[in-house]
């Protein structure tokens, strides 16, 4: 019993490490041994505590680096497996820029609509609203990026984001009439 217990204290100890690197890495924006000591570490202990913490900051590693299309899949799986996380909504959002930049704009739109809907009281919540907007505008999906654009101004009235919003609603309005014409 007693070695069972200083194995699992040992192991403890080693996964928190792994952490305290990953982060201390991150931090110093040394994106590649970030994912490199999280890979390692997500194969030593695959049922460790702290695996959102180095799922969450191996995908955030691989959007600093600008790999969007492995990005995304991360926080796809990410979210999946760690919705109710406290790193979700940053999630969410960096999937909803990473599908912007691919030109994946429906899919944008649904995961920064996604933030918005599951954490409206989260700081992010406005922009990704608003940038959902944008991304449906972008399609030419008039009628819902217009319902985005309200939902910011009716929702969040303060946000920098409302202002913004507006102005958008007027050329989605003015669009939408000319389509209709």
């Amino acid at each position: 019993a007693r070695n069972d217990a200083a194995d699992t204290a040992r192991q403890t100890t080693v996964e928190r490490a792994y952490i305290v690197l990953t982060s201390i890495l991150f931090e110093q924006e040394s994106y590649e041994g970030v994912l490199e000591i999280a890979h390692q570490a997500l194969e030593r202990f695959p049922q460790m505590a702290d695996r959102p913490t180095l799922m969450s900051v191996s995908a955030r590693s691989l959007f600093s680096l600008e790999r969007y299309e492995e990005a995304g899949a991360a926080l796809d799986r990410f979210i999946a497996a760690y919705p109710g996380h406290p790193d979700a909504p940053s999630a969410y959002y960096q999937l909803g820029y990473c599908r912007e930049v691919l030109g994946q704009y429906e899919q944008a739109a649904e995961a920064f609509r996604a933030l918005a809907l599951r954490y409206p009281e989260d700081p992010l919540a406005p922009d990704a609203l608003y940038r959902a907007g944008e991304n449906l505008y972008n399609i030419s999906k008039f009628p819902e990026a217009l319902a985005a654009y309200q939902r910011v101004s009716d929702n969040y009235p303060q946000s920098a984001f409302a202002e913004r919003a507006l102005y958008s609603a007027g050329w989605t309005y003015m669009d939408l009439n000319q389509e209709q014409e």
